[in-house]
């Protein structure tokens, strides 16, 4: 949360020292209404207002009324600084200095695209980087593999200094691109057809709504589908036949509306999950019970509990 809110409209709500936070609270509550409508055959909410329903729209106004707020902290920062017209900072700046230079976007269209850059980015980063934490719990050869490529890319750095260092961890992203293929935290796309076209022999009209399934695209565009094996993403993986076609790597869509929080993701979880690996060993709780997947908008690891033992207690480990 803090760093999307940083990226989003630069504002650091420093959850980690402060705790949870209530424009945190407004967004986990349209997730979990986000997630319950759009399983529901009908759309009750238009005609009947449940208590749930008029709690959303309490939040929806908060969130709307917090964005204008760093909206007009936005203007006043590009006013004090007019170098940030030519060099934003930060999403909602870029936004705005676009808005300025030709007048096509409005406030409610660039709110709009912050409040969405805001909810994709919030929990899907961290359920998927839960995700790979319980795989790495389950396969110590890949976790010490990728303690030992982070530790050779780190090396005497606590944390990576760039994004050079960070695309340095092929291997890692290797891993999360095997967890999102096997765990996507969007098990589905609902998407509608702009035009008429043909899809394997199925004619598909204009205006027709689908419902993709992300994961049967993931467990069938590659061998063993069912087989966590990272080397398969690696240019010598498939069985030295080269690593799959990225087309079928659906986690973040793909064609022109691809998601655009893509490079962000990995940047995270790569350093993230780098660091984990490199100071801890990562073990399930064996007192938590099972694992089970919790669909709300997204797919969360439901009573997932790991315990972190230091690797290396002479060298200073991030906690």
């Amino acid at each position: 949360m803090d760093v999307t809110s940083a990226l989003a409209f630069g504002h650091d709500l420093n959850t980690l020292e402060g705790g949870e936070v209530e424009l945190q609270l407004h967004i986990q509550r349209v997730f979990e209404m986000l997630g319950r409508r759009l399983v529901m055959p009908v759309p009750y909410w238009r005609y009947v207002r449940l208590p749930a329903d008029r709690a959303l729209d309490r939040s929806l106004v908060h969130l709307h009324e917090a964005v204008l707020g760093f909206i007009v902290q936005a203007r006043k920062r590009m006013t004090d600084r007019p170098e940030l017209r030519e060099a934003p900072e930060n999403f909602l700046e870029g936004m705005l200095a676009a808005q300025e230079a030709d007048g096509k976007f409005t406030d409610e269209e660039i709110i709009g695209n912050v409040f969405t850059l805001l909810l994709a980015g919030e929990d899907t980063t961290a359920h998927t980087m839960a995700w790979t934490l319980w795989f790495l719990a389950q396969h110590n050869d890949i976790q010490e593999h990728w303690a030992q490529e982070a530790d050779d890319v780190l090396g005497g750095e606590l944390v990576p200094s760039g994004y050079e260092t960070i695309a340095e961890l092929r291997y890692g992203e290797a891993v999360l691109r095997e967890s999102m293929r096997l765990k996507p935290v969007a098990v589905a796309l609902a998407i509608e057809s702009v035009s008429d076209t043909t899809s394997a022999g199925t004619l598909i009209p204009a205006g027709t709504r689908l419902w993709l399934a992300t994961r049967r695209a993931g467990l069938q565009a590659v061998q063993r589908g069912d087989v966590f094996d990272p080397e398969r993403w690696l240019e010598d993986g498939e069985d030295a036949g080269g690593a799959p076609d990225q087309k079928s790597f659906l986690a973040f869509g793909a064609g022109p509306r691809f998601c655009p929080g893509r490079n962000l993701a990995f940047l995270e979880s790569k350093t993230t999950m780098a660091m984990i690996a490199r100071n801890f060993h990562i073990e399930l709780d064996e007192n938590a019970g099972p694992v089970s997947e919790h669909n709300t908008f997204t797919m969360i690891p439901k009573g997932l509990r790991v315990r972190l033992r230091e690797r290396a207690p002479e060298r200073p480990a991030l906690v």
